[in-house]
């Protein structure tokens, strides 16, 4: 097997394919150790914490869930091993596959959002509408198995993916195991598009084909994305994948498709609406190649017929299937206050202050409350000076980078929406992981952006529990640190736009 993914490879060595070989392993130790420590049907009584002990006493095995965590490590090994190997993009797109393989029968990892989804599919196939009725209220046993942070809240995803669950449950027969399965299909297909789109940007944008193997490398091939996406099942792997389709559309001179295919990646998840004035700019400065003047009237009209596409392909399916527009704006979940979002951690740094002063009851509540809406300010600023940088470019005469820069406005803006977001979970970061490679200016920022990703891994344990959780103020200095960092990107960011 490792032989097929390596051959027509000039130069790979042994090293190479031993590396290959340890990724897969490393993913068979996961997925056989899944089902004593990650997130079972029926919801343990407390988290199961990784130890020597071979049985807890709310179920599972603490030593299966250390051995899942050593097999995370060991993919991340491999991962790294094989930065520099010299395999090119066919290659680690087989790669990916055959690290992928195993995660697909393992049981949910680092989270139980699969069960929420197969619910909520039941809740529509039995007659209720996920937007109107909670998962509490179906008539199933998969109740049992599904977080208690989705028990009472509403579907905050659109009707595309409510009809990919409901599907799965409704193919299912009733077994919630099969509908898992499919689900998963389901965000695998995604990661193959994503796995197809990314060497395609790369090369639309004149890049080489070291460029788009590196690119496959971080965005794919990361632990941290095969873990959440494959492992995981994660609905933000369509999500993405209808946005990259849509960006090597737009590359290709096709703004309608292009728009046409985003609408469908806006009714998975609604933060895919961000990319849709960047690939118009996109668009925009890819036509501009072929004698066709990016001006201003031009970048206007395709921005009113781009939206015209996505606002009326949304309405149609919202209002046809009967769900109506209530996923535009999430209701979202009740979580708590975590530092793992960096606007978060800011109020929660005022609120340990307050603290200090004899203030513990009163000053973190407003504090965060204040400091998760500066962020939504700081992003909307963020976006619109990202926007006019790029549009600079893109009509400017003969700029020989337009295309590459209204790319890279589009990574950023989905950095900036996941860094200022309120609430992070770590296979958010999928959300601009794809693009980072054409935003970074650096290889050593992809070093960077590569050890980070690393890190996250480590920032949930198999069943899904949140080590931010477990030390709640530890990680409050790190994330104020990195938003620090980002502030100091942001503010060298808006020079080189000054200067052009």
């Amino acid at each position: 097997m490792v032989e097929a993914v390596v051959r027509a490879g000039p130069g790979l060595t042994r090293a190479t394919r031993a590396g290959v070989t340890a990724g897969f392993l490393a993913s068979v130790l996961v997925a056989a150790t899944s089902w004593s420590s990650a997130a079972v049907p029926a919801v343990r009584a407390e988290p199961l914490r990784p130890g020597w002990e071979l049985t807890a006493p709310a179920g599972g095995s603490p030593l299966a869930a250390l051995l899942c965590l050593a097999g995370a490590a060991l993919l991340a090994g491999a991962w790294w091993w094989l930065r520099d190997a010299g395999l090119g993009v066919r290659q680690w797109q087989r790669t990916i596959a055959l690290w992928a393989l195993p995660l697909v029968v393992a049981a949910p990892l680092w989270s139980r959002d699969l069960y929420s989804y197969a619910a909520q599919g039941l809740l529509w196939e039995q007659g209720l509408s996920p937007y109107d009725h909670t998962v509490g209220e179906l008539d199933s046993d998969w109740v049992a198995s599904t977080s208690y942070a989705w028990l009472e809240t509403m579907a905050p995803y659109g009707p595309v993916f409510l009809l990919v669950a409901r599907l799965c449950a409704a193919v299912s027969g009733g077994n919630l195991l099969v509908a898992l399965l499919l689900l998963r299909l389901a965000a695998v297909a995604g990661l193959a598009v994503i796995a197809w789109a990314v060497p395609e940007v790369a090369r639309r944008l004149g890049h080489d084909d070291d460029v788009a193997a590196l690119a496959l490398w971080l965005a794919v091939a990361n632990p941290l994305v095969l873990i959440h996406v494959v492992g995981g099942g994660h609905n933000d792997a369509l999500q993405v994948a209808g946005v990259l389709a849509a960006l090597v559309l737009a590359l290709r001179g096709s703004l309608g498709w292009s728009c046409a295919v985003l609408s469908l990646a806006v009714m998975v998840k609604s933060p895919a609406a961000l990319a849709l004035p960047f690939l118009v700019l996109a668009w925009a400065a890819a036509t501009a190649a072929a004698e066709r003047p990016a001006t201003f009237a031009r970048v206007a009209r395709g921005l009113v017929v781009g939206g015209g596409i996505v606002a009326t392909a949304v309405l149609a399916l919202s209002l046809g299937t009967g769900l109506g527009l209530a996923w535009v704006v999430p209701r979202g979940v009740a979580t708590g206050y975590m530092w793992t979002s960096l606007t978060t951690a800011v109020g929660l740094a005022v609120g340990e202050v307050g603290a200090l002063l004899g203030h513990a009851d009163t000053w973190t509540v407003p504090a965060v409350a204040v400091a998760q809406r500066v962020g939504l300010a700081v992003f909307v600023v963020v976006v619109g000076a990202l926007f006019l940088g790029a549009y600079r470019r893109v009509v400017a005469p003969a700029h020989e980078h337009a295309t590459r820069a209204a790319v890279r406005a589009l990574a950023l803006a989905f950095v900036a929406l996941v860094a200022l977001s309120p609430a992070i979970r770590m296979w958010y970061l999928l959300w601009f992981l794809p693009l980072v490679p054409f935003a970074v200016r650096t290889r050593r920022m992809v070093t960077v952006v590569a050890v980070m990703t690393t890190l996250l891994i480590f920032l949930n344990v198999p069943d899904g529990y949140a080590v931010a959780l477990w030390f709640p103020r530890a990680g409050i200095p790190v994330a104020i640190g990195l938003l620090g960092a980002l502030g100091a990107a942001a503010t060298a960011e808006v020079r080189r736009i000054r200067a052009g």
